[in-house]
């Protein structure tokens, strides 16, 4: 790279590159070719196709994630897949239900996610690959902190599966539904996906919650983000 002088040329002419550099004009080569690796080459490949798996599950996602959209947040999602994948590859024999780096993947980075939902909601394959997605039993007051003068919350619950292969979404579903905040036991659930998990697949599910408080004899929901969980809470790989 040699500075440039008198003149200056940005653009590109032939091989020669001229551009700036903190202010500077500059003048470069471009090379005739760059040497990938073959890991750089796989891991450049694993980038693209998470990328279009996140964009494809944030699409399905768009409602609850949309207070939260940022390219930073979608970066961080594309992330945690890719990790996702290099640590429980889908050429494994196992169908994984817990998926480290995207299992509790928050959208909502101001809300603490360590304050959420204590119960633990898993997904079940059953034969043949009917997807179950189960919520245990569980008291509101004890199980989930809120903000004061709560009285009841209003849950939503998106699962989504992706095809690998297909490179799309094979499925999803949406359940709602509002309990109130108190010490009376919530009954658990079993939610059948409406339809058939294949092989080389992915499905998550992910939680959004919004609280409901009372001020001075008025309901509203609460607007902080700081109250606003938004996160992945299952999810299943099949080989």
């Amino acid at each position: 790279m040699g500075k440039q002088t008198n003149i200056y040329f940005i653009g590109r002419a032939g091989h020669i590159v001229g551009a700036t550099w903190k202010g500077t004009p500059y003048f470069r080569f471009q090379p005739g070719s760059i040497h990938q690796t073959a890991g750089t080459i796989k891991s450049g490949k694993l980038l693209g196709i998470c990328s279009g798996m996140g964009a494809a599950f944030r699409k399905t996602f768009a409602e609850a994630i949309a207070p939260f959209k940022t390219k930073e947040t979608e970066n961080r999602f594309t992330g945690a897949l890719k990790k996702c994948l290099q640590a429980k590859p889908f050429s494994s024999n196992d169908a994984a239900d817990y998926l480290p780096f995207i299992t509790g993947f928050n959208f909502n980075i101001a809300y603490d996610a360590s304050s959420c939902l204590t119960v633990v909601l898993t997904q079940q394959i059953n034969p043949p690959h009917n997807a179950v997605l189960h919520i245990p039993s569980f008291v509101p007051v004890q199980s989930m902190p809120a903000p004061n003068r709560t009285v009841k919350v209003h849950i939503t619950l998106i699962t989504a599966g992706y095809h690998l292969h297909a490179k799309c979404i094979i499925g999803t579903h949406t359940q709602q539904f509002t309990i109130l905040y108190n010490n009376e036991s919530v009954a658990a659930q079993d939610i059948v996906l409406p339809w058939a998990v294949p092989e080389q697949s992915l499905t998550l599910t992910l939680l959004s919650m919004r609280y409901v408080a009372e001020h001075k004899g008025r309901y509203a929901e609460v607007e902080e983000k700081t109250w606003m969980p938004c996160m992945v809470v299952a999810g299943c790989l099949i080989s």
